[in-house]
């Protein structure tokens, strides 16, 4: 019996110090058993301030939830693996964004098993990656060597701050506008779209 007892208190130690969020649920959401670190996790979810079902706290933010259950037909296995679930915490007008990932498992007939992590720093340095990469690609021309319409702003705004400190320069903007060009692309390819912009 002492050793029983040593075992729950280990598990319940580890529930407590665990790096990561678990709860377990009823298959309607109802939380049964959370650590401290998912409740941490879950209340800025909460509008009334209180923690007791699942389904209900990520609805707004996961709608799918329910259906994904409802169409897991096996008595084991994952309903959904690092779901990532997006809200912004803090006060109006000074909120920051949080991301959250959910990997939901049916543990039998009845039970679910949440484990729930806090990932806002690795999608926040996944934004700025892709935010970067999107801005070097926009500079970049992709189909022909004519550069796009943000490169040539820069250009424009370029040659207007040289002529407003150098006097003997001057630059002109010439337009022109080429109606249909996609047609050339679509009927001749690519290639002959290039050497046409070219």
């Amino acid at each position: 019996m002492k050793t029983l007892a040593k075992t729950y208190d280990a598990l319940t130690e580890f529930l407590y110090r665990a790096p990561i969020g678990m709860i377990q649920t009823t298959l309607d959401g109802t939380i049964e058993i959370l650590n401290p670190l998912s409740a941490r996790l879950l209340m800025p979810l909460s509008r009334d301030g209180t923690v007791a079902n699942l389904f209900d706290l990520l609805r707004p933010h996961v709608p799918q939830l329910d259906e994904l259950l409802r169409q897991h037909s096996e008595r084991i296995g994952s309903v959904v693996e690092a779901q990532r679930i997006h809200f912004d915490v803090g006060v109006i007008g000074n909120s920051e964004p949080r991301t959250l990932s959910l990997s939901l498992l049916k543990l039998e007939n009845e039970r679910l098993m949440g484990l729930l992590s806090d990932i806002s720093l690795e999608a926040t340095r996944e934004r700025r990656g892709l935010a970067r990469r999107l801005g070097e690609a926009a500079q970049a021309p992709m189909l022909t060597p004519v550069a796009d319409r943000a490169e040539i702003c820069a250009r424009i705004q370029r040659a207007i701050d040289r002529a407003a400190t150098d006097t003997a320069t001057e630059f002109a903007v010439l337009l022109l506008n080429c109606d249909r060009f996609r047609q050339i692309n679509d009927t001749l390819g690519h290639t002959v779209g290039t050497k046409c912009s070219a």
